[in-house]
């Protein structure tokens, strides 16, 4: 290694090798690696936040069917 530092071109190879091994971290660091863990959240926080509303505070009321199907679902 220190025969390679003296001679100029060994000196260039060296240099340009440690600075991609740099720039291929940094890459890294800033594309590829794990982001803070994220928790899956519950059915109830998911429909929440595709719907916008908790599901809990749906009526089925409010959903408006034909009153034969009510009859039938009695």
């Amino acid at each position: 290694m220190a025969q390679m530092w003296k001679h100029p071109l060994g000196r260039h190879i060296l240099v340009m090798l440690l600075f991609k091994l740099l720039i291929i971290f940094a890459i890294w660091w800033f594309f590829f690696r794990p982001a803070a863990q994220v928790v899956p959240g519950n059915s109830d926080q998911v429909a929440a936040a595709l719907l916008g509303t908790h599901v809990k505070s749906i009526k089925v009321d409010a959903i408006p069917i034909s009153t034969t199907l009510k009859e039938s679902l009695k």
